[in-house]
């Protein structure tokens, strides 16, 4: 059902078709990211991501790059996170071959123009000033940074206003040459595809990606004794914060994941969660209540989300606390890991149906796993989880010295929430 090819430049290669698709989705997943960067350049991934839309010689601005997608009635974006920087195109499948050409051209021939990176450079440092009036945002690098403090990982994936402004077209020309090369790129095309003519077209238009060495991300590592709070005062309407733990012995490689992502749903990840029912049904401390958990090539974490009232604060805290304390004693019930799996499978078999989550889902596995796996595999991965594989990682994960709590609102004594984690 799937392929896989590797073009002579390396380059891999993976093809879905569905032929009750009317669209093609083409994804191009690059193994980079800023977790790649050095201090002084940090914000060069995504700063070349945002120049790749900018123009090339055959589509000098940015408008002729949207008119030649948007003509056809397709789509284009990009996203720069820790380890991965991702080009997607959707579009009607008879028109496939505008999306491969659109985005080769944006990866091999942008022009990079000096008037251009001085505009782009503008509009990041606004970008920047956005995030810091984003109280999600804000919560969301905040948390990053005190939870991987000293790290790559703790950086911003815009840069700083400084390493922003020192950035050059010859800095940006050196960090491509040296980044995007045919070992840490994955193509991946599903929909209303032919595979052979899919294939051609791709040899055509990204054959001078070239070879060669890429730079090593250097392992994060970081160690932790006792909970941890970080209070940032500010004046808002709620307290918005997040509470979690890290996962550093486990990560995408890890066979537990299936196990901590179900626990993940079990404890926030829908409306029938522990959490959802706990703190927003019964005791109504806050709208919006939920946890996540990221996973990345050398560690995770998981961590529960909630706004509320600045007075219920420490009990939303506590409440929490209490559910991480409860998965950690007494487990999961099998009904309830039933649940868990059936609501799983079934939101991944709606997402299947869209081509471009189809593509991502299997170029993924092949950036970073150097394999296929497929929709089949992954509902029977999750099938085989049982509750002890659960019960066993929330016992490991969930005990006071992995606390870690990150707050903005008007609050500056951090040692009352740091009393209610160590009372875990």
């Amino acid at each position: 059902m799937y392929k896989r090819f590797v073009l002579d430049n390396g380059l891999r290669i993976i093809l879905a078709p569905k032929a009750e698709s009317k669209v093609a989705s083409v994804i191009v997943l690059v193994r980079n990211g800023f977790e790649y960067e050095p201090k002084e350049l940090n914000g060069i991934s995504h700063f070349w991501e945002h120049m790749s839309f900018r123009g090339t010689e055959k589509r000098p601005t940015s408008k002729e790059i949207s008119r030649d997608i948007e003509s056809k009635g397709g789509f284009l974006n990009a996203f720069t996170g820790e380890e991965i920087v991702v080009y997607c195109a959707k579009i009607p499948a008879a028109h496939l071959e505008v999306a491969v050409d659109l985005i080769s051209d944006m990866l091999l021939n942008s022009k990079l123009g000096l008037e251009h990176i001085e505009r782009e450079i503008k509009v990041i440092i606004e970008e920047i000033n956005a995030v810091n009036d984003s109280i999600e945002e804000s919560l969301e690098e905040l948390w990053a940074k005190f939870l991987y403090k000293g790290t790559l990982a703790g950086r911003s994936v815009l840069g700083t206003k400084t390493s922003v402004r020192g950035i050059t077209r010859e800095k940006l020309q050196d960090y491509l040459r040296n980044h995007y090369r045919s070992q840490n790129i994955v193509i991946s095309v599903a929909g209303n595809i032919d595979c052979q003519k899919t294939l051609a077209l791709i040899e055509r238009y990204f054959l001078d990606i070239s070879r060669g060495d890429v730079p090593e991300k250097p392992k994060i590592r970081i160690s932790q004794d006792k909970p941890a709070v970080l209070a940032k005062y500010k004046e808002t309407e709620q307290t918005h914060f997040y509470l979690g733990v890290r996962m550093p012995t486990f990560n995408i490689f890890s066979p537990q994941v299936y196990a901590i992502k179900l626990l993940n749903m079990i404890l926030g990840g829908n409306t029938s969660s522990r959490l959802f029912l706990r703190v927003r049904e019964e005791m109504g401390l806050a709208y919006e209540i939920k946890t996540d958990i990221e996973l990345f090539t050398d560690r995770s974490h998981l961590y529960a989300y909630a706004g509320t009232a600045h007075q219920k604060t420490e009990e939303a805290i506590r409440a929490i606390c209490d559910e991480y304390k409860n998965i950690a004693q007494n487990g999961v019930s099998p009904e309830e890991l039933e649940a868990a799996k059936e609501y799983k499978i079934g939101t991944l078999t709606v997402a299947f149906e869209d081509s471009l989550y189809l593509a991502s889902f299997l170029g993924e596995y092949e950036l970073f796993l150097n394999k296929i796996l497929t929709p089949e595999e992954e509902f029977k991965n999750f099938r085989k989880v049982k509750t002890e594989d659960i019960n066993h990682i929330a016992k490991t994960i969930f005990q006071p010295k992995n606390l870690n709590l990150v707050l903005i609102g008007p609050h500056k004594n951090e040692k009352r929430f740091e009393k209610i984690l160590t009372d875990f």
